[in-house]
């Protein structure tokens, strides 16, 4: 027999499983992106991390940030090039989520009730997009189990200062880095909290020391290689993606490119920096487009956001109007707003997740919405909710 203490634990972390399993089994995806698919081909059969080839020749990649595809290709690598090392992926992907659900409970229990922590976990457990992710070969899944992860010894760090929280927190971090190149701001917006809240230098430096540490082999790979110190370099091409004549909320991925771009894009020569020179004339682009029709950035801009907040008017997803889908993300948005409303100024830490959540809204509307970036949210909207029904039933 389960002892009642282990009893809702162990029924939290089975139900978890059993609806990824279930998930896999009639949704999963075991198809690689075209760009994922490339890089690790070229990993796995000519050890380049390349994506493009030019003049026969593959040349090193800066357009991708390099996690997940070493992730997949180190998989690959164990299994011999087995079939089945992307059902693998998959089933390694449910197990850290399963892990994550037990760390998401956890932090719940800095704020609330063991009740309150319970309802809240099986939300977020069940919720039907982070279920689903975990069926498809993409990195969305680990991002968000990693965040969990992050949040939980970011918190543990504020509440205990010891050794191990601050290694695996800035191991997080690095990780978080290394999947989307973007986070460098989410995290540098968590130490400029601490150092508010703190004023205490100690952390700060440790923790950016270790990460930096974890992430600059890469950094010092791409500095050498192209002369630039980033994770990747893709911000031009997404910036034009989400803002030309044809963009909506999730970007457009149509054949719009202007004769003239074309004509300078099959003019640059194959070089290894050819990346960062077709980035560099996709952001130029852009930034034409929204100079010469910055009414229509603005507009843009507000649609995005509102499409982040709480859903897109004009998508065109699969299954993106389902009420399995919208409803959920609609409540939990309504439930945010409400909890960040109350618990702003009162609760430090949740007024540093309610700027995070509108800092990450904000970012993400500058380029365009896809419908698995909102997971990135999921915990933070989740704390902020349950805090409202906290508020509300007392």
């Amino acid at each position: 027999m389960i002892n009642k203490k282990y009893l809702f634990p162990f029924l939290l972390l089975f139900a978890s499983l059993i609806s990824r399993v279930i998930a896999v089994i009639y949704f999963g995806d075991v198809e690689l992106d075209y760009e994922w698919g490339v890089i690790v081909s070229n990993l796995y059969n000519n050890e380049v991390f390349g994506f493009r080839t030019i003049d026969g020749t593959i040349v090193p990649n800066i357009f991708m940030p390099p996690f997940y595809p070493i992730f997949i290709y180190l998989i690959k690598s164990i299994t011999n090039g087995n079939s089945y090392y992307l059902e693998i992926v998959i089933y390694l992907q449910v197990l850290l989520s399963v892990f994550a659900v037990y760390f998401f409970y956890k932090t719940l229990l800095y704020f609330f009730s063991k009740k309150l922590a319970y309802s809240s976990s099986f939300i977020f457990s069940l919720f039907p997009m982070n279920v689903y992710a975990c069926s498809q070969i993409s990195s969305a899944s680990i991002i968000l189990s990693f965040l969990v992860i992050y949040f939980y010894y970011f918190l543990s760090f504020i509440e205990k200062n010891s050794n191990k929280n601050l290694i695996i927190f800035s191991l997080m971090s690095a990780a978080l880095i290394l999947l989307r190149g973007e986070f460098i701001a989410f995290y540098i917006l968590t130490l400029l909290y601490y150092f508010l809240d703190k004023k205490d230098l100690k952390f700060i430096l440790s923790s950016f020391l270790i990460t930096l540490i974890l992430v600059s082999p890469y950094l010092i790979r791409n500095y050498k290689t192209f002369g630039v110190i980033t994770i990747a370099k893709a911000e031009g091409y997404d910036l034009w993606k989400g803002n030309n004549p044809r963009a909506k909320a999730e970007g457009y991925y149509g054949e719009i490119i202007p004769e003239k771009l074309k004509n300078d894009i099959n003019e640059l020569k194959p070089a290894r920096d050819y990346d960062i020179k077709i980035d560099k004339l996709f952001k130029d682009q852009a930034i034409r487009y929204i100079s010469e029709n910055p009414l229509n950035y603005i507009k843009l801009y507000f649609k995005k956001f509102f499409a982040f907040l709480f859903f897109d008017m004009n998508s065109s997803y699969p299954n993106y109007y389902s009420p399995l889908h919208l409803i959920p993300k609609i409540i939990l948005s309504i439930t945010t707003i409400i909890g960040i409303f109350l618990s702003f100024r009162k609760e430090n830490f949740l007024s540093y997740l309610s700027v995070y959540y509108f800092f990450s809204i904000s970012l993400f509307s500058i380029f365009f919405i896809l419908p698995r970036y909102s997971l990135f949210l999921l915990p933070v909207q989740l704390i902020l909710s349950t805090y409202a029904l906290k508020k509300l039933e007392n």
